[in-house]
């Protein structure tokens, strides 16, 4: 370690110029990181030429958009003349707003009707009605129309609902924020009487996103920093030895965003636990090099300068592989397909990355100045009993009951094998919110009330004029009876729809028109409004548009659904002459379910397979290596069980568990073994070289433990399921892996080598 010792005195020499560089970087860090915003917008989820994403991106070019802001308003009689009155000011107010495409309500929505012989495309509501009979009648009148029923108005009238539908590609994330805003406060000045209104859609669960997550942003990192002071000062009995890490989490927190704003990336749901996850990663090598250099001075007599030349010397290196395991237990975040993960693993492994060279070199330089010996050595002795006590309890446990423990966690094992079948991918944004939630309560009455807050969409594709002929439309017809029988999908909107109720107004008519000029005729009616009917057919009739309403607060995971969908499509789809693509909000929000789950496996098994070899290089022995894996599975194992039986599904937060929780397990028992090989070299037993090591580095491993599981817990008073189940999980699985690298591993020596005293010492 001739290397590592000569760093360390490089560094204690050149301790004053690592400081003023280490402070000059943080200034600079600080004016960059507060230029960091937030974004939480569907289409950020995806790789940049993702096929979906293409497809969708098509269809907002042809079509505008697909994403409504719903304000709905329920009541005893939402037809009454003051809501109607309501529901026109509002209409006509929101008209105003740039980012809206169009506004669509019972007041300004336009219908075939027969007036005076006359057939033409007017509004359902010509004149706002005055007395109660009035209303009465428009009541009777939009029940009774197939186009506003269940879009406009609920089947038993007791809602009614004004549609924004927002621009397309040109609409960003921020805008979406503030039309929603905008919509919400035109909503509260109008006149409601004893109706209420409900606020739903894509857009309004954007905004919630963007809300929540700087409310989370600012919440829980002060949190977390309390929660580790409290749990360092509680280890260490010393305000110094306390605050020191505090100071390295501090600098990798500024440094990392400072990274953030120099690039011009954003915060999303996913990357607001990256400053929980700072705080964890931070405190770990910091606590175990203050360890050690307590140990310097209070066993070895080491003055400050040379108890931190030695720290480095010795830790250095365990240091760098843990850092690298971590490390690369976020970069196989990158493997899977979904952008913001990605963007977050290799996020975490920068920030890794700079943890640990703030402790190689700030951390010990600072520790340099402190006075040799004080107060705080006699609080750490007087600590450390108890400790010893907890550490022999396990080393006993271990030795005594080796057969048993190794046993367990085989048990456990097969238990996470099975567990990992009842796993399920869920997506749907609805379930990222509490139950109790405001946003999630309004979508999921809205939802019951119209059929559904989102849209699936379809786009068909025919020869020129194909629209026209009563076979393609006959085939439309099948597309929505397949589509309507899968479940959450509400009212339909299409060529067809427009088409069947023309035919029932001008001619009394049922279902499809049997002739091509009928139907033509009809299109040349409906023609006569160009913005709606232009929302449906485009081209020369060979291009239309069917707008499924979907619920998203239902228990179907949105993958399941798509499989039905993707038959119906498949049945149906000709490339020549009836061409079929599945697009908007909701495919996207599929998509995502999807590759959750897929992404899980490639990260997982591509963490695995490099932190094994870096642990067989590490290591110097294939046995070793291959007993390393055990103590670093067994929490995994424990965490996959745990989740099988709560019920915890894989989201955009539970996702990540595996390849960082596998990341970050593994640092102590690198630490572990490290110093084991060193006893092992040295001549001492198995069950002697552990119970050394267990009294040497135990204690670090406790801390850091209780340090990363608290971090992580302080997630659970998050907003969003996914964070908070991210935050329990992994907190559970650090404290397994705590207990695995204590017990486990010492058990797994023992039975495997501990009658190979001079054979383990010759793999060194």
């Amino acid at each position: 370690m001739n290397w590592a010792r000569s760093f360390g005195e490089a560094v204690v020499r050149y301790r004053i110029l690592c400081l003023g560089l280490a402070t000059v970087l943080t200034v600079a860090s600080s004016f960059l990181a507060v230029k960091v915003t937030f974004d939480s917008d569907i289409e950020g989820w995806f790789l940049e030429n993702d096929p979906s994403l293409v497809v969708y991106h098509e269809f907002l070019e042809r079509f505008e958009g697909d994403e409504y802001v719903l304000l709905v308003v329920e009541g005893e009689d939402v037809f009454s003349p003051e809501i109607l009155r309501s529901v026109d000011s509002l209409t006509r107010a929101a008209g105003g707003l740039d980012s809206i495409h169009r506004v669509r309500s019972l007041t300004n929505i336009k219908v075939p009707l027969v007036v005076e012989d006359d057939m033409r495309v007017d509004k359902l509501i010509p004149i706002l009605p005055e007395t109660e009979d009035e209303a009465r009648a428009v009541r009777e009148k939009a029940l009774a129309n197939t186009l506003v029923r269940n879009f406009l108005v609920s089947g038993d009238g007791r809602a009614s609902a004004v549609a924004f539908e927002l621009k397309g590609r040109d609409l960003d994330f921020d805008k979406k924020v503030e039309v929603v805003s905008a919509i919400e406060e035109l909503g509260n000045k109008q006149e409601w009487g004893d109706a209420r209104i409900l606020l739903a859609g894509g857009p309004v669960l954007d905004r919630a996103f963007f809300e929540y997550s700087k409310r989370d942003f600012s919440l829980m990192g002060p949190l977390a920093f309390l929660m580790v002071i409290g749990i360092l000062f509680l280890l260490f009995r010393n305000i110094v030895m306390t605050l020191v890490p505090i100071a390295v989490v501090t600098l990798t927190l500024i440094w990392t965003f400072g990274l953030m704003g120099l690039l011009g990336l954003q915060v999303t749901m996913v990357s607001t636990s990256l400053v929980t996850l700072c705080i964890a990663v931070g405190v770990a090598d910091s606590v175990h090099l203050l360890t050690e250099f307590r140990q310097q001075i209070r066993r070895q007599g080491h003055e400050a300068k040379r108890a931190a030349v030695e720290s480095i010397a010795y830790l250095t290196l365990p240091c760098f592989f843990t850092s690298l395991t971590t490390g690369v237990g976020f970069l196989a975040l990158l493997a899977g397909d979904l952008a913001p993960i990605g963007e977050f693993g290799w996020l975490a492994a920068v920030a890794v990355f700079l943890a640990f060279v703030l402790t190689v070199t700030i951390l010990p330089a600072f520790l340099s100045f402190l006075p040799t010996k004080g107060r705080a050595e006699q609080h750490g002795a007087v600590k450390s009993s108890t400790m010893e006590q907890f550490l022999g309890w396990m080393h006993r446990l271990s030795m005594t009951r080796t057969r048993g423990v190794l046993a367990f966690s085989l048990g456990l094992g097969i238990l996470a094998a099975f567990s990992l079948s009842t796993i399920r991918a869920e997506s749907n944004p609805i379930h990222y919110f509490k139950s109790t939630d405001p946003v999630r309560m309004d979508m999921v009455e809205t939802d019951e009330l119209l059929g559904g807050t989102a849209t699936l969409e379809f786009v068909v594709r025919t020869e020129p004029g194909g629209l026209k002929e009563p076979e393609v439309l006959s085939k439309i017809a099948q597309l929505q009876s397949g589509v309507s029988a899968v479940e959450g999908i509400g009212e339909i909107q299409s060529p067809l729809e427009l088409i069947e109720e023309a035919h029932r107004v001008f001619v009394d008519g049922t279902g499809i028109p049997e002739t091509t000029e009928m139907i033509a005729q009809l299109f040349l009616i409906l023609e006569g409004e160009p913005e709606d009917f232009e929302a449906m057919v485009q081209g020369d009739y060979d291009i239309g548009r069917v707008s499924a309403r979907t619920q998203l607060a239902v228990d179907a995971p949105l993958k399941d659904r798509k499989k039905q969908l993707d038959e119906v499509v498949k049945s149906l789809h000709d490339p020549d002459e009836f061409d079929l693509q599945m697009t908007g909000f909701v495919q996207l929000m599929t998509d995502v379910e999807l590759y959750l789950f897929e992404g899980q496996v490639r990260s997982f098994l591509l963490a695995l397979f490099v932190i094994a070899t870096i642990l067989f290089f590490l290591l110097g022995s294939l046995s070793l290596g291959l007993l390393s894996l055990i103590p670093n599975l067994t929490p995994i194992a424990f965490g996959l069980a745990f989740m099988g039986i709560a019920g915890i599904n894989l989201d955009p937060g539970t996702v990540m568990i595996g390849p960082i929780a596998l990341g970050l397990v593994v640092d102590d028992c690198v630490h572990f073994l490290f110093r084991y090989r060193g006893l092992v070299r040295a001549g001492k037993s198995v069950e002697e070289a552990c119970l050394e090591t267990i009294h040497s580095s135990g204690r670090a491993i406790v801390t850091t433990s209780l340090v990363l599981s608290g971090g992580f817990a302080i997630l659970a008073i998050g907003s969003f399921i996914p964070n908070i189940y991210f935050g329990v999980v992994t907190a559970f699985v650090v404290l397994v892996a705590m207990v695995a690298d204590l017990v486990t591993l010492p058990a797994a020596l023992q039975f495997f080598m501990g009658g190979e005293r001079q054979v383990v010492g010759e793999e060194f």
